[in-house]
């Protein structure tokens, strides 16, 4: 699932808007914010910070406790970041995508 649930908004005087939890407007959001990094010539690092079933089972991965990723949901994160890679892996702000965030063994 893609999810971004907060993101600077330079074009209002808000200081964050928040997204819903879809895909198309998860995608939406990303592809915004790569726009405004790309107009204030920045780059960045997209990160698949927690897997579903929880990559290592501390609270940051979303699931404290429970590390199932290994188990259930890695083809899930192929299909994220090759969704991600296809959409925007070519963008002039794009400097990389980070796999997923603090896997463990």
């Amino acid at each position: 699932v893609l999810h971004a649930s907060e993101l600077p908004d330079p074009g209002t005087s808000k200081a964050w808007t928040s997204f819903a939890p879809s895909p198309e407007v998860s995608m939406a959001a990303i592809g915004q914010a790569l726009d405004w990094a790309a107009d204030r010539r920045m780059s960045v690092l997209l990160d698949l910070h927690g897997g579903p079933g929880g990559q290592n089972g501390k609270d940051h991965s979303g699931c404290h406790g429970v590390a199932e990723w290994h188990e259930h949901s890695v083809n899930n994160s192929l299909l994220v970041i090759s969704a991600l890679m296809e959409r925007f892996g070519d963008h002039d702000a794009l400097w990389g995508v980070e796999l997923l965030n603090e896997p463990s063994d």
